[in-house]
């Protein structure tokens, strides 16, 4: 397998999108946002989203590698709405080789219903929960 974990989402801000997985390859990335309503958001900068240098790569093992994903935005992200990705990925020592998009990789990452995998940017925190695991065992 290709992804051993993930993609799992990090942080979204307006203008920003991050993500990380963990692969069992060192992997290029590049990814489409589409929200639904129409249109496309891509990451800014150089023209190849191939190139850009928001991917960082570290290596875990023979066969683990984590990739982090920081892509800065176009245009800003609309509020309480559905975005869904198509993230790709290639071989980072393969120029030649093919992009697999995430149905190669993780055909099951789509929630039902949905034709991609995504989320929903909140500004505005509605609710939180906070839990810790520090001392399971105390009473309180």
């Amino acid at each position: 397998d290709l992804v051993l974990a993930g993609p799992i989402l990090r942080r979204v801000e307006a203008r920003r999108v991050v993500l990380w997985l963990a692969s069992t390859r060192p992997l290029r990335a590049r990814i489409v946002l589409h929200p639904d309503g129409g249109g496309e958001i891509r990451p800014a900068g150089a023209s190849d989203p191939a190139e850009r240098p928001q991917c960082r790569s570290l290596r875990a093992g023979e066969h683990l590698h984590y990739l982090l994903l920081d892509f800065a935005l176009d245009a800003e992200l609309p509020a309480s709405r559905w975005i869904g990705y198509a993230l790709e990925l290639a071989p980072a020592d393969d120029a030649a080789a093919p992009w697999l998009g995430w149905q190669d990789w993780a055909p099951e990452l789509c929630y039902p219903g949905r034709e991609r995998p995504g989320f929903v940017f909140a500004p505005r925190v509605a609710a939180l929960l906070h839990g810790s695991c520090r001392k399971p065992h105390h009473d309180g």
